[in-house]
């Protein structure tokens, strides 16, 4: 197991903490600390892992950090400070430096040139900058599995170099200018690449020297290794399926259409024939337009098994898909779903079902059919009602209704292994069945108009994670006491008039508890050994107050700890409020 330590922003400043103390990251001098983001070492105490952020590292500097440890995993940002209306001048070394090329034992490295240059106000004016990488800087870390490029104007020693890892199993660029005279078919000699990803999350680039360059997704790389299994790509125009039928071995394709603003086409249009794809598993489609032949050729893909179609403006679920039947996973989220109309009835290895954010207003009985369903999402929907015949997903673990407003009658005391359930924003009133479910870990119920709890909610000994946030509750439930494995309780913007419960200190494992913006909470605050995040305060009138008489050395309300976790949202009146607080 790692040991780290982690550096966190919050707001106007930065608060270190420890979460395991460990030799070397604790070593590291104080005018390098505020740069790394991540340290982890080996059992040992040896730092392996760093992440570095480089806003005015001199040189030296940077030599140092990357001359003093044996690392196998390196994140190197280069990272800037100014407005994006001009581009910046870097305060320290700007340039990838070529220190990387010692570390020897590096399995992962991610080079990072994060600046972008916005020269109009519009949503389309947004460019990355990028810059070049010196040659060498890659050849011959020969131990190297992940590497992650970006923000760099690639160059053919680059691919040169790139081609000397022959244990490289991933390769990623991400806002990178590929010209697409470079000879790319160097990477075909990676015998063990098998993973391809390109994200142009920009339609255009430009040089420190302004000089402007248009995105680009070259085929020659695209096709370069015929082992690539797992292709990822993210472009701002439309998808030609000809680019990728000379990857015979692909399992996993996942694309992606960036919209770059005005002018720009609400989704990409897709061409070519994917039929061809005899050992596709995998397809992942956002933001392209889908047509009836499109579809029809997905469900030709019998070694499919997972197919995600996100914001594609689909109307319904196509009839073909109900032929699909090894598929595990459909996610059909961000479309215009109406119905479901029996068209999945037949998907009885389906495991994964997420079509939130559509238009359902009814799930009929077609849901009881999916026996081995684990997952399933409908949040975001306008459903007024959901078949009895969900309550027989018995294998049903996450349950995400969440945001419907009108769901009625909902029957889930059967869901004996479910362990997540959402039901936000469902105006359900007081839960009847759901003390039933005892495997119950996390249960999330805010605004649902719940005035009490019934007794059965005392069954739920496994629950961790209880969120009745927005609700009407008037007294605090004495049910979750029994609660022993509670870990985080949410109360927040209740009606709560009423003396904080003495059981509730038996909640041996509780570290999170927030009552703010309640009617009045009284009585004493909670003794918890392992409380560190409490929320007892209300807020009215550009003041805070409690009507709490406190311990005296809870952990959780000391100055340090309310600094670190609230200062972010609540910049003002920390003095103010330490002293008036729980007198």
């Amino acid at each position: 197991m790692n040991l780290k330590y982690t550096l966190k922003s919050l707001g106007l400043f930065l608060v270190f903490i420890p979460f395991v103390l460990s030799s070397e990251c604790d070593k590291i001098d104080k005018d390098l600390l505020k740069s790394i983001t991540e340290c982890s070492t080996t059992k040992d105490g040896k730092i392996n892992k760093l992440t570095i952020s480089n806003v005015d590292l001199t040189e030296k500097q940077v030599n140092k950090l990357l001359s003093s440890y044996d690392l196998t995993d390196l994140s190197y940002n280069i990272d800037f400070e100014g407005s994006i209306y001009s581009i910046p001048k870097h305060s320290g070394y700007s340039e990838i430096p070529t220190a990387i090329n010692k570390l020897k034992n590096l399995e992962t490295l991610n080079i990072h040139y994060n600046l972008h240059y916005a020269s109009c106000s519009a949503y389309n004016c947004n460019h990355a900058i990028i810059i070049t990488m010196r040659k060498n800087i890659l050849k011959n870390l020969k131990k190297l599995k992940v590497l992650d490029i970006r923000g760099i104007k690639i160059s053919q020693d680059n691919i040169n170099d790139i081609s000397t890892l022959d244990n490289l199993e991933s390769l990623s660029f991400d806002d990178t200018y590929l010209d697409e005279s470079l000879n790319y078919k160097p990477i075909g000699d990676l015998k063990k690449l098998n993973k391809l990803i390109i994200k142009n999350n920009h339609d255009s680039y430009y040089d420190l020297n302004k000089k402007y360059y248009h995105e680009t997704i070259p085929k020659d790389l695209v096709i370069s290794n015929k082992g690539i299994k797992e292709l990822s790509m993210i472009l701002g125009g439309s998808l030609d399926l000809i680019d990728v039928d000379h990857l015979p071995n692909l399992e996993k394709l996942s694309f992606t259409f960036y919209n770059h603003g005005k002018g720009s086409p609400f989704r990409g249009d897709i061409e070519g024939d994917l039929s061809k794809f005899k050992n596709l598993k995998s397809l992942d489609i956002y933001s392209f337009n889908i047509n009836e032949e499109f579809m029809n050729e997905i469900c030709n893909l019998k070694n499919l098994n997972e197919l995600y179609i996100k914001s594609c403006g689909i109307g319904s679920i196509p009839e073909c898909i109900n032929s699909s039947t090894n598929l595990e996973i459909l996610h059909l989220p961000y479309n215009s779903i109406e119905t479901v109309n029996g068209k999945i009835n037949n998907l009885v290895n389906l495991k994964s079902l997420d079509l939130s954010n559509n238009r359902l207003t009814l799930i009929d009985d077609t849901i009881g059919y999916l026996k081995n369903l684990k997952y399933l999402d409908l949040s975001y929907n306008e459903l007024t009602k959901i078949s009895e015949r969900s309550n027989n997903l018995e294998n049903l673990e996450y349950l995400d209704l969440s945001s419907n407003s009108e769901l009625e009658n909902l029957s889930i005391g059967n869901l004996k292994k479910l362990e997540n359930l959402d039901l936000t924003a469902n105006e359900i009133g007081n839960p009847k069945d759901i003390g039933n479910l005892t495997k119950l870990e996390q249960l999330i119920l805010p605004g649902n108009n719940i005035n009490e709890l019934p007794k059965e909610f005392e069954n739920l000994k496994n629950l961790k994670i209880l969120n009745l946030e927005h609700n009407e509750l008037m007294k605090f439930p004495e049910q979750i006491a029994k609660l022993e494995k509670l870990e985080k309780l949410d109360l927040n913007s209740n009606k709560i008039d009423d003396e904080i419960p003495k059981s509730y200190n038996n909640l041996s494992k509780l570290t999170e508890i927030k009552l703010f913006n309640n009617e009045d909470i009284r009585g004493e605050t909670l003794t918890n050994d392992k409380l560190v995040v409490c929320e007892y305060y209300m807020y009215y009138d550009n003041e805070f107050y409690s009507s709490l008489c406190r311990h005296g050395n809870e952990i959780c309300l000391d100055e340090t700890s309310f600094y670190n976790y609230y200062y972010y949202y609540y910049q003002i009146k920390l003095n103010i409020f330490m002293e008036n607080i729980l007198i």
